[in-house]
């Protein structure tokens, strides 16, 4: 195709005019998607707004009978009987605020 530039053939207009913007509205997609598993990973949920749906280990913020002090561990929540159990175990008033736990670290291959 010497001589002829890609964005004048019917092939490159349908590239530039419908591949381009379908690539750039999937990237945005994922990226609003990304953006938004980030948020909602690491931030405290309120125990009284929302339990976990899944089984496991989860950070947990519990008051303590000292009113100056906090428990701030992990806990293992079982959505079946809707209990908690920290890790390790010790005493806390209530847990008030839970966030998932995040993924372990990957290696890179050698």
């Amino acid at each position: 195709m010497a001589g002829i530039e890609f964005f004048r053939t019917v092939m490159g207009r349908k590239f530039y005019e419908y591949d381009v913007p379908q690539l750039v509205d999937g990237i945005k997609r994922m990226a609003a998607a990304l953006e938004k598993q980030k948020e909602e990973a690491y931030t405290w949920i309120l125990a009284d707004d929302k339990m976990p749906a899944k089984e496991g280990m989860y950070f947990v913020y519990a008051e303590s009978q000292d009113p100056d002090q906090y428990l701030n561990t992990i806990a293992w929540y079982d959505p079946k009987t809707k209990e908690w159990t920290l890790i390790p175990e010790s005493w806390a008033e209530a847990i008030t605020h839970w966030m998932s736990t995040p993924k372990a670290p990957f290696k890179l291959p050698d």
